[in-house]
């Protein structure tokens, strides 16, 4: 959606980032349609790497997610309900199924806490998503590589006959539904956006579009919902999607350009929408454009392109992205908008950064009753908070902290190895997900993997240690104070 009329902007151009005038918290940035390589050199202030000291408010648990029976499981998503009871879907790694999970407030301490409900797919999920009613009730989406499966329950919810269940498309890995692009609107119907799917090295690569899903009534059920094109010849791609209280649609994604002639740099974007949101024509013009999305398959884990969003009481915008800065170094960059039109170039402040090689997969945004951000992201495969709890977040005397939720070394290391000649492992977590109730304690879920390596070769006979994935578990940790 740059270049043509969709967006105002082609990309975010920021002002040159030198040690004598750094973009920092409060930096209102330059637009600049020309530019394709947005500056982000220097981190904002109080930018450091997270700590663990003793000034960290506690988490009060942390353990691995129940399942029925032994198996692995990826990166959970977690919401909780205005009483702050816990809600949350995560899927197997692999053969399909996914599990929703509920503990109470107050009471997750262990996984003998938590209710669990199995959903069965056909075909391993890829993407499991949920969301609440006003009232607390869950909806999910699970995105297989083949079918789409919608669920909704509204009593008693850890007991799966009282799920409402269904396969309600079959896209035979065509399209997919990525990011926490499923939510309700604001009347509590579900909306979800799914798009073409992105062909690895565009070999094979089917016409790109994005559509928007929509039912009001009788969700389960496939004839109930309705496909429209948003966006084409494009990819909407790790989107989330909001509404805020008057109807308006909120989009942070990473867009891609399939345009044959001239298509427009790959950027993630912030797009909005107030009305008549089932046309291409009510998007365009309608987003602002900040840093190049950021993907690679050489990490020890794959990292997609992640952007993430929440609104405050007030329908504003948070944005945040994991892109490179102008030195090739991987950030985590936080941006806000207050005005009356966040559609425009300089509408967004950007207020925070963090700059790391340890900057790996997974960042989620939330924000607590007062509108305070609190952001979680990865440092080494540990799981990171970073945090403001100024009046305004966005100004250059703005203090921002990052503190640990978790560290890999906390979880006991495992000593079986599925390679030979494996001697080394590891807790590599990565992919966190954050929910905060009115207390304001957050609750954290994130992808814990067993990793297993090794230098050495003690059974010369055998073959030399593969490193790779022994486990893969989702992990909860429950803060018992706030931020």
């Amino acid at each position: 959606m740059f270049k043509r009329s969709l967006f105002t902007v082609m990309t975010l151009a920021l002002a040159a980032c030198g040690e004598e005038d750094p973009v920092g918290a409060g930096s209102s940035p330059d637009y600049d349609a020309s530019t394709s390589a947005p500056d982000a050199s220097t981190p904002s202030p109080d930018a450091g790497a997270p700590t663990s000291d003793a000034g960290t408010p506690s988490v009060a648990a942390k353990f691995f997610l129940p399942t029925n029976e032994p198996t692995n499981t990826a990166a959970p998503s977690i919401e909780l309900d205005a009483q702050g009871n816990a809600h949350m879907v995560y899927p197997k790694f692999v053969r399909g199924d996914a599990f929703y999970a509920f503990c109470a407030k107050g009471k997750c301490q262990t996984e003998n806490d938590m209710q669990v409900v199995e959903l069965e797919t056909d075909g391993t999920v890829s993407n499991a998503m949920i969301a609440l009613t006003a009232d607390g009730k869950p909806r999910i989406l699970l995105n297989s590589f083949a079918y789409l499966y919608y669920g909704e329950c509204d009593s008693d919810c850890g007991v799966r006959s009282n799920w409402q269940y269904q396969m309600i498309l079959k896209h035979d890995n065509d399209k997919e539904v990525t990011g926490e692009a499923f939510t309700l609107d604001q009347n509590g119907h579900p909306r979800f956006l799914i798009a073409t799917y992105r062909a690895l090295f565009g070999i094979g690569q089917k016409p790109a579009k994005t559509e928007l899903a929509q039912c009001d009534v009788n969700c389960t059920s496939p004839d109930a919902w309705s496909y429209s094109t948003i966006a084409e010849p494009e990819i909407w791609y790790g989107s989330t999607l909001r509404y805020d209280a008057t109807g308006r649609m909120h989009v942070a994604t990473n867009l891609f350009d399939y345009k044959t002639e001239n298509p427009s740099p790959d950027v993630a974007a912030y797009l909005t929408c107030a009305s008549n949101c089932s046309s291409v024509e009510s998007w365009l013009n309608s987003g602002v454009g900040f840093f190049a999305p950021y993907e690679s398959s050489s990490e020890a884990i794959s990292m997609k392109p992640a952007v993430t969003l929440a609104l405050t009481a007030q329908g504003k915008p948070r944005f945040a992205q994991i892109h490179k800065n102008q030195d090739g170094v991987k950030t985590v960059s936080y941006f806000s908008c207050d005005k009356a039109d966040c559609s425009k170039p300089d509408s967004f402040i950007y207020a925070w950064s963090y700059s790391g090689t340890n900057v790996h997969g997974g960042v989620d945004l939330a924000l607590d009753a007062q509108d305070h951000p609190r952001l979680v992201h990865t440092a080494d495969y540990n799981i990171a908070i970073s945090y403001c709890d100024d009046a305004d977040c966005a100004t250059a005397t703005s203090k921002w902290s990052s503190k640990l939720i978790e560290q890999g070394g906390e979880i006991p290391a495992d000593d079986i190895f599925l390679e030979w000649n494996c001697t080394i492992g590891a807790w590599f977590l990565h992919n966190p997900s954050i929910a905060i109730g009115k207390d304001g304690k957050p609750v954290v879920g994130y992808q814990a993997r067993d990793v297993s390596g090794g230098f050495s070769k003690p059974d010369p006979s055998k073959p030399g240690c593969v490193a790779g994935t022994d486990m893969t578990w989702s992990r909860l940790a429950v803060s018992d104070s706030a931020y």
